[in-house]
């Protein structure tokens, strides 16, 4: 069915609606096909709606199986039109893509419900996450989660607890906007393991989702270099499917206890 593709959505309905009037034949030929379609690739249409009468198929059959077609191609948007790519680094002619740090800022200028944030590496965040921190002024219902991993430095031997409540402050005194509300934050406890233990891990996505329909999956952390200067490539859809699986998954992740929330947004106090 690969010559089905040579079709336009329109040529498909066309198409369909002469083979159900007997106007073209189900084994018709070439030259009878260009009369109608004198654009397309009519040999390997021709051959296509050959091989359909060779299984059998009526006219009207073919016609019910190129309106499935048709139907199929309609309820799958163009991928271009729902996808782009994100980029930082050098401006490269004829890429289009659209610059990491802008995208971030849109997303977080526009969202009206709810906003997730994961993320590896924070760093001048007061900056980075300026607009996200004024759209949660202005919109005092949104619900901002932030996924984010805490390093231990070598020769750091603190207590997770104490950890803990160094991130918070820390991030509160220089990752984040003075005076704003502040975001629910969560972190992944494996990321404090002892190294000696084998088992330690962090929690290395860096993803946007904004209001369960756009998504931004990137290689860029949340730093000013990453989105602005460092070569960094993703992507940035407009799904609710994917949006809503990537906000679930995180959102296990803490009902299992796998991520941990540290810090309650709306109290601005360490959370227990």
């Amino acid at each position: 069915m690969e010559w089905t593709a040579k079709l336009s959505i329109t040529e498909l309905d066309f198409m369909a609606s002469m083979l159900k009037d007997e106007r073209i034949l189900c084994g018709t030929s070439q030259s009878n096909l260009t009369k109608y379609f004198p654009q397309c690739d009519c040999p390997a249409i021709a051959h296509g709606l050959n091989q359909l009468a060779g299984l059998g198929f009526s006219n009207k059959q073919a016609a019910v199986l190129l309106e499935h077609v048709k139907n199929d191609r309609i309820s799958k948007p163009d991928i271009d039109k729902i996808m782009e790519l994100v980029t930082s680094g050098p401006d490269i002619n004829f890429i289009p893509n659209r610059d990491t740090g802008v995208v971030v800022r849109e997303l977080f200028s526009h969202a009206k419900k709810s906003v997730l944030v994961a993320g590896y590496a924070v760093y001048q965040g007061a900056t980075i996450f300026h607009a996200l921190a004024e759209r949660m002024e202005e919109c005092h219902d949104l619900s901002v989660k932030m996924f984010l991993d805490i390093k231990r430095e070598k020769d750091n031997h603190k207590i997770g607890s104490e950890m803990e409540l160094w991130f918070v402050n820390h991030f509160r005194q220089f990752q984040w906007p003075a005076g704003k509300p502040l975001p629910d934050i969560y972190y992944s406890p494996d990321s404090l393991i002892d190294d000696n233990k084998g088992k330690k891990a962090c929690l290395h996505a860096k993803v946007v989702v904004v209001d369960d329909e756009k998504v931004l999956v990137t290689s860029a952390n949340f730093t000013e270099a990453a989105q602005e200067r460092n070569i960094e490539v993703g992507l940035s859809l407009t799904n609710a499917n994917i949006a809503k699986k990537i906000r679930d998954f995180f959102d296990q992740l803490a009902q299992k206890g796998h991520c941990k929330k540290i810090l309650d947004g709306r109290s601005g106090a360490k959370a227990h």
